[in-house]
């Protein structure tokens, strides 16, 4: 305690009188408190730091750092200790013929210029349900959803067709990215496909980190929003599942996006700031004859 009193500049007892001056205003925890229950009445399992910034946005009159604000959720027995999910690699061994990976390494322009597509296994009440999501690789929003007690084609098109129902055709040319699974290969998929200006992407067998974004928001789903589906019925997840999407897009803070919130940057409202270094670019980002064109 000395050295952090000593690196910030002030003495140890006014770390001491600042910790009773908090302690002692019992109705701020309870505020917060009552604050992180509600918010998981939706997200069953958001982490603490994004937690403190939806409380810092819903109550500016109650500035509240990081540190604190975990050390009220640690002794009131909300903090979560998340489980990693083993890795995991796909069982196919070959590429198929003619496909190629458009999106490794690309340098994504905007909204509408990549999207990832991929569906996950939901263990519920009845047994198993299929959850396929839509997502922009720019915002990270998800632009589409399907729920179904099967993983079928119809599936995923449904997920597809909810994306292009709100998808204006811009400059750059849209590439559809997803894995070798044989419901993205299958026929009436190709056919929804070939109707528009979409260039295609797949990921090669094996590589799931070819398809990082789609996997991260499979399992974001699983562990935030899905966690207690083991108990619940398929009917209960599809009334639910609107709200699940509404609250990750406008409500749920995104590392990906710089801490903002993926409706906002896919409407332009705000910059995504990357948290990594950008990888240089590895397509025209305009030219909508840079991309190869599939033939019909």
């Amino acid at each position: 305690m000395s050295q952090i009193a000593e690196w910030i500049g002030i003495s140890r007892q006014a770390i001491y009188k600042s910790r009773k001056r908090f302690d002692q205003r019992g109705d701020l925890r309870e505020k917060i408190t009552e604050f992180v229950q509600a918010q998981r009445l939706i997200n069953k399992k958001i982490g603490g730091v994004k937690l403190q910034r939806c409380f810092v946005r819903d109550h500016p009159e109650d500035p509240i750092g990081r540190d604190r604000f975990l050390d009220v959720l640690r002794d009131a027995g909300l903090l979560l200790r998340r489980k990693r999910a083993p890795k995991s690699a796909s069982a196919s061994s070959a590429e198929r013929t003619g496909r190629q990976d458009l999106a490794h390494k690309l340098s994504v322009a905007g909204p509408g210029h990549l999207w990832v597509q991929d569906d996950t296994e939901v263990v519920i009440l009845q047994g198993k349900a299929y959850l396929a999501l839509s997502t922009d690789a720019y915002s990270h929003k998800v632009v589409g959803y399907s729920w179904s007690q099967r993983a079928n084609s119809e599936h995923v098109q449904a997920a597809l067709k909810m994306a292009l129902a709100g998808h204006v055709h811009g400059e750059m040319t849209l590439i559809h990215h997803s894995d070798n699974g044989s419901i993205y290969g299958s026929k009436a998929y190709q056919l929804l496909l070939e109707n528009e200006p979409i260039v295609l992407s797949w990921s090669p067998p094996g590589r799931p980190d070819r398809n990082a974004i789609a996997e991260r928001i499979n399992l974001t789903f699983k562990q935030e929003y899905l966690c207690d589906s083991h108990a619940k019925s398929f009917q209960q997840i599809k009334l639910d599942l609107p709200v699940y999407i509404r609250h990750y897009n406008e409500s749920r803070p995104h590392m990906s996006c710089g801490n903002s919130y993926p409706s906002k940057v896919h409407e332009g409202i705000a910059q995504p700031k990357k948290l990594w270094k950008q990888r240089p670019a590895s397509y025209p980002r305009s030219s909508p004859e840079g991309y190869p064109l599939r033939s019909r």
